[in-house]
């Protein structure tokens, strides 16, 4: 069944990704929506519907929980038929927080329990794919849905693979027809014509030309092709990609991906590397309309030596009797033989010959049946028979309620059941086949005890307005006569709610209506209109400890214009207009009063704004109103604006909080996560190039802040990967002391450009020296290697996330 995550549901997902916690989709709601279009798009704003539409739940057994693929996954609902009775058209799923996940709208559906004889159930089973990626991994579900569903998918699969393979022997290992698939190079871009290919038996169609884009020139591109499953179905999935030497493989979930070349491409030239058929039409018109000489062809002349009959003679002969192992016997000949022979047969088979007497008897025999019942007939062999057989009457025919039978199972006398014919049981012995209700009994003119649905239709004997010919009649309890005038003893009613009895409804002995013992009045014991007080307000009855309706704007359309700033207002609706106030003009005051007069508090609704403006203040301890803060709600504040979708935060726990990816280049949907997408896009990575694209991945690495022409970093792409490196720099030396001499020495400079940036060289150095009492000579400088695999500051790893 076709479902709608709902918008609850998707940001439900979103959180369970984000926090790594498992989805768990526990039950199916069914209901009856009123006025429902069951061809409307699903609402995936609206929330469950009220309890009073709902009519069923079904909690969903681990067992009837199952994945297609790892972003499939399909829940079933089995309904048996001692479930029952409503209707609906509406059904959802509900996860373990009550959180509607998905929905499904379908027409009208019965769903009617088994009740035998009177009615006759059915069973319902509705099963809901929920689809979105990584659906496997997030619910945890490690149970094949062709385990619990009775489904036809492993034989299918099996017919699609016969189905493969038999096109396989046909196409062989690539089949492309025509100029199908073919890349052709438009001016500085490359395109796929349409058209039909085959490969490794797997037909896949282009319908238009559609372009192809390759970030590199020159390269190779390449077709994969692979059947997939995609909901309840299996079909043709292919791409191009553009990498050298592709080979076939088998993705994670399964699938056999087959990989053929389709051209080389250089800046200049499209080298063709498909296996091209000329085929325009279908395939046996392809080939019956080939000619030219096949080396293989049978019959490729007209001549008898072509076909190796050199040595048959030419003669030839009408004669049916000829016996010449030189002549060859025309069709006129073998005519006549074979017409000779089918007349022979035929008089063989219908018996003309004395041969053909063999299946009949010489002589036709009787063949007959005698005892309880007669019958004969005569048989020669020529055709099957049949007898007859004749039953003697016994008994004349009648219904009887005993019968007599003999050992043969023959009825051979009937009388009626006496009353001696049944026994004198006790009730109580009867162990089975009692039956325990009135319906049992057949009887269709009573009304059961307990929950029933049956209603009395009660008459009047007599018409009149006589209480004694009324159509229902209530005696006193306990069936005595009038003499007994206890109230214990009153007509009553008693009402139940449950198990609980609410109450009873009963007359005394004076003819007054009681519920629970006390008085119901009516006309004929109270009169308005005498007894009532008619005021209209509560001074009027004297009530002072009371409300009066419009105070403090209670139970009014305006409330009363107050100096909002007094401390110690009542505690109600006011509201100030136009004037000096440290709360807000023109604004709907709610005052809240303290346990003491001195303290309140107010919160206040500006009016007249095109967005509201909640307001709220205090009284401090010394006795003054704190200053007036605003309540932010959406319509003033987007939180979305606080954190926008792509800021890059750093978290210092491993588990990111919810709304947060982990920036690790992974693959997320383009969908779900749109928000994202839009501002991001493919800049780190196109994903599936479809239905996903990929997160930055900052694992590992330092930020720094894009160049943006500054200058400093120049010639770099926003989100582009740099690799390590040292400025340029140089070293100091000096040498050993050897007798008293001094030298000059020339500074050395290294320019270390490593990709790790943290070696230093020995530099051997031929240095030039002036000294009274040493003379020339040479001395070795060594600069010592330091540091480690990488050039890098003082840090601490933290998590970095991306707000999706």
């Amino acid at each position: 069944m076709g479902a709608s995550i709902t918008l609850a549901g998707e940001s439900l997902i979103a959180q369970k990704m984000g926090s790594q916690q498992r989805l768990e989709v526990v039950r199916f709601v069914f209901a009856n929506v009123p006025d429902l279009n069951p061809n409307a798009p699903v609402n995936r704003a609206a929330a469950k519907p009220p309890a009073a539409q709902i009519v069923h739940s079904y909690t969903i057994p681990q067992q009837n929980v199952g994945y297609v693929n790892p972003n499939q996954v399909v829940y079933s609902s089995m309904l048996g038929s001692d479930v029952g009775d409503f209707d609906w058209n509406w059904i959802g799923l509900e996860t373990a927080e009550n959180v509607l996940l998905a929905v499904a709208y379908v027409p009208l559906q019965q769903k009617r329990k088994n009740i035998p004889p009177l009615q006759l159930g059915n069973n319902v089973t509705r099963n809901i794919l929920v689809v979105f990626d990584g659906a496997q991994a997030l619910t945890g579900i490690t149970i094949d849905a062709s385990t619990w569903q009775h489904d036809f998918t492993v034989r299918l699969k099996g017919i699609d693979e016969r189905e493969r393979l038999s096109n396989r022997d046909v196409f062989g290992r690539a089949c492309f027809f025509g100029s199908a698939f073919q890349v052709e190079k438009v001016g500085s871009a490359y395109q796929l014509n349409p058209g039909v290919a085959y490969i490794e038996g797997v037909r896949i169609e282009l319908t238009k030309v559609s372009p192809v884009v390759s970030t590199q020139i020159p390269t190779q591109s390449w077709l994969q092709v692979s059947l997939r499953r995609e909901l309840n179905d299996v079909v043709a999935s292919w791409k191009v990609v553009f990498a050298p030497d592709q080979v076939d493989y088998v993705t994670s979930d399964g699938a056999q991906v087959y990989c053929v070349p389709l051209a080389d491409l250089t800046a200049s030239a499209v080298s063709d590397r498909r296996t091209v058929e000329a085929i325009n039409g279908p395939l046996i018109q392809h080939l019956a309309a080939r000619n030219g000489d096949y080396q293989n062809l049978r019959a490729r002349a007209t001549t008898k030596s072509d076909v190796g009959l050199g040595n048959l003679p030419n003669a030839i002969s009408d004669d049916d009797t000829t016996n010449d192992s030189l002549i060859l016997a025309t069709t006129k000949a073998v005519n006549a033989v074979r017409l000779a022979l089918q007349d022979a047969i035929k008089k063989l088979i219908n018996g003309t010959t004395p041969a053909g007497k063999a299946k009949q008897l010489e002589t036709a025999r009787k063949l007959s049946i005698s005892g309880a019942g007669t019958g004969s007939v005569d048989f020669d062999g020529t055709a099957d028979v049949d007898i007859r057989l004749t039953m003697p009457d016994i008994v004349a025919a009648w219904k009887y309620t005993k019968v007599t039978v003999n050992s043969k199972g023959l009825v051979v006398s009937g009388e009626y059941l006496q009353p001696s014919d049944v026994p004198a049981l006790d009730w109580s012995k009867i162990s089975s086949g009692k039956p325990t209700t009135l319906e049992g009994y057949g009887i269709t003119n009573a009304l059961p005890l307990g929950l029933t649905s049956k209603r009395p239709q009660l008459y009047a004997p007599a018409p009149g307005r006589e209480f004694y010919t009324g159509a229902l009649e209530i005696r006193e309890a306990m069936l005595v006569t009038d003499t007994q005038n206890n109230f214990d003893y009153a007509p009553r009613i008693q009402f139940h709610w449950g198990g609980v009895v609410a109450g009873d409804l009963a007359m005394d002995v004076s003819g007054v209506l009681q519920w629970k013992g006390l008085p119901i009045w009516t006309a004929h014991n109270f009169t308005p209109a005498v007894k009532a007080d008619k005021a209209t307000t509560l001074a009027g009855y004297g009530i002072t400890d009371a409300i009066q309706t419009g105070k403090c704007g209670l139970a009014s359309s305006s409330a009363a214009l107050s100096p909002i700033d007094t401390i110690g207002l009542p505690g109600g609706f006011h509201y100030f207009g136009a004037g000096q106030t440290t709360f807000e003009q023109y604004v709907s005051v709610l005052n809240i009063p303290y346990g003491s007069s001195a303290y309140a508090g107010q919160i206040g609704l500006q009016q007249g704004t095109p967005e509201p403006r909640a307001l709220i203040r205090s009284v401090n301890n010394a006795g003054n109103w704190t200053p007036t803060r605003e309540l932010w709600h959406s319509g003033n504040l987007n939180p979305s604006s606080i954190v926008p979708p792509g800021t890059i935060v750093a978290f210092a726990m491993a588990t990111p909080p919810p709304g947060f990816f982990k920036a690790n280049g992974a693959a997320v949907s383009r969908i779900t996560y749109g928000a994202l997408f839009a501002q991001i896009g493919t800049s780190y990575g196109a994903g599936d190039g479809v239905n996903t694209f990929n997160l930055p991945d900052l694992r590992g690495t330092f930020l720094r802040g894009w160049d943006d022409s500054r200058g400093l970093d120049a010639n770099r792409g926003l989100g582009t990967l740099q690799g390590s490196q040292n400025a340029s720099h140089t070293h100091g030396a000096s040498s050993d002391v050897q007798g008293a001499h001094s030298h000059g020495i020339w500074p050395i400079a290294l320019n270390i450009t490593t990709g790790q940036g943290g070696g230093h060289y020995s530099v051997g150095a031929s240095l030039s020296a002036n000294s009274g009492s040493a003379g020339a000579h040479n001395h070795n400088i060594t600069v010592d290697a330091s540091g480690g695999i990488e050039a890098r500051p003082v840090n601490v790893a933290m998590v970095y996330c991306i707000k999706y």
